[in-house]
């Protein structure tokens, strides 16, 4: 696994943006993502084709424990908010899903974070990714320490799929993923 330090973006009043370097965050785990999963962001990403799309993704295991198995995922619902450079999760319509996860597993899958699309061949958060995850993170409505983001590239295909970690100080590190393998026993 590789994780790297990422610069991230910090708004100042001298510059509008004005790229910074932040302390090293250096998460070591092992991110696994189900092929159902996989398949279902594909799809939906091919069909947005001059706009943004996402939804949320779920799961067990967190950064801390050293495991993440990435094995729900959703649409971003009939209220969410797609532009070429913008997508907002319809909120509630996530909230419902994430209550079915939980109840269906008995508390086991829970929210882990949110995957959208970018179009961009190399994709990665913008300013305004990061300070949500950062909220999110920060938040204990969401019962994650540190959020996940996935972000899959213009080619629609997993092969420019990003993972990325966002801890609650909105520090940001680029992760390798790899296919669910079903000896995980989970």
């Amino acid at each position: 696994m590789k994780t790297c330090s990422f610069e991230q973006y910090v708004e100042t009043e001298e510059t509008n943006l004005k790229l910074q370097r932040r302390r090293t965050f250096e998460p070591k785990c092992t991110i696994s993502i189900k092929g159902n999963v996989l398949s279902f962001i594909e799809k939906q990403a091919q069909r947005a084709t001059d706009k943004e799309t996402g939804g949320i993704i779920g799961g067990f295991g967190s950064a801390e424990e050293g495991t993440i198995v990435i094995s729900h995922v959703s649409d971003g619902g009939p209220a969410a908010n797609c532009s070429p450079k913008f997508f907002s999760r319809d909120t509630q319509y996530c909230q419902r899903i994430v209550d079915k996860w939980a109840s269906e597993s008995s508390g086991k899958i829970d929210y882990l974070g949110e995957w959208h699309k970018h179009f961009e061949k190399d994709p990665r958060p913008s300013f305004r990714d990061l300070q949500t995850l950062k909220e999110i993170a920060r938040s204990p409505d969401y019962h994650v320490a540190t959020a996940l983001l996935l972000i899959i590239g213009s080619s629609n295909t997993r092969s420019s799929l990003r993972v990325f970690l966002i801890d609650h100080n909105g520090q940001c590190v680029s992760m390798d993923w790899q296919f669910w393998n079903k000896n995980l026993n989970t």
